[in-house]
């Protein structure tokens, strides 16, 4: 008897001792940080196959295009572990509160080490033109685990012309 209870004591401290050695995938603390800002050109370019774009999503397709820039103050990794490749994107939502819209551009960074910060990090290049008044918002996805994973946002209270 002593030598099956000895058995299953055995058996099970080594199932622990497996189970805590299995490396976790940790979900990096990563967070837009303070005030951004986003400025466009008035001149507009009409791109047939789209303009190439450096975050998750390479061609925003067809249509009008016109020069942009936005910043926020920082983009801050809180984890302790190094971040994956990330994608700073800005967004056009029809309301206040819309958790979908037109994503006008798309800006990609690296990876960021644990406790780091990237200080007003800035996105140039080409966004569509909507010509509407939207809801600008900035997210912040980052590529973990053969997916991309939201992470933050910063949302504008002001409609702007998109």
């Amino acid at each position: 008897m002593k030598s099956i209870i000895h058995r299953f004591t055995t058996a099970a401290i080594a199932l622990i001792a497996v189970a805590a050695s299995v490396p976790e995938a940790h979900a990096t603390l990563l967070s837009i940080d303070g005030s951004g800002s986003f400025k466009f050109t008035s001149k507009e370019s009409y791109f047939s196959g789209g303009r190439a774009q450096t975050g998750r999503y390479r061609n925003l397709g067809a249509g009008y295009y016109h020069s942009a820039q936005y910043t926020v103050n920082r983009i801050t990794n809180s984890s302790s572990y190094k971040s994956a490749s990330m994608s700073f994107e800005l967004w056009s939502m029809a309301y206040l509160g819309a958790t979908s819209g037109p994503i006008l551009m798309t800006y990609g960074l690296g990876p960021l080490k644990g406790g780091y910060h990237y200080s007003t990090p800035t996105a140039y290049g080409k966004a569509v033109s909507l010509n509407k008044y939207r809801f600008p918002e900035f997210d912040l996805f980052e590529y973990r685990d053969s997916k991309w994973r939201y992470r933050d946002t910063l949302v504008f209270t002001t409609k702007s012309l998109l």
